[in-house]
């Protein structure tokens, strides 16, 4: 299953507050890419891989996934630290600002991403720009709600 961007197919009640929030953001005319919502435990097994197997084992779980292969260059990078995302589970969404001209900003600053959190924080959010500098995931917002 390829990445999945509709709010929609996350989990209740985080669904119901990912698309207020991501209203409340086109309202306030701060424009947002949203990248990943709910995640297969196949495109998290091929994430976890990147950084961590060799590039012919990744770009196979990338395919199993339904995501195109990847780069050695990009392969030396690791992109998560777990096998259980809360994407996985239907309570996460990476979302990225979005510039003036429609240009997603991919490698932002968080001064890029703190409008966007701002909104989406008071929604039940907790972001990844609030996590300490090891594990600071700026696109990354995860339901804390119960």
């Amino acid at each position: 299953m390829p990445v999945i961007r509709d709010p929609n197919k996350m989990v209740s009640p985080a669904k119901e507050a990912a698309v207020k929030a991501l209203a409340a953001c086109q309202s306030m005319s701060v424009k947002v890419f949203v990248n990943e919502t709910l995640r297969s435990q196949e495109v998290q097994n091929a994430y976890y891989a990147q950084g961590r197997e060799p590039l012919d084992d990744t770009n196979a779980k990338r395919k199993i996934a339904g995501l195109p292969p990847i780069t050695d260059a990009e392969n030396k990078n690791m992109i998560t630290w777990t096998l259980k995302s809360k994407h996985s589970s239907g309570k996460a969404m990476d979302l990225y600002p979005v510039d003036k001209t429609g240009k997603i900003l991919w490698s932002g600053k968080k001064s890029d991403f703190q409008p966007i959190a701002d909104i989406i924080k008071p929604f039940g959010f907790d972001w990844g720009g609030d996590w300490d500098a090891k594990n600071l995931d700026l696109p990354h917002f995860e339901w804390k709600a119960t």
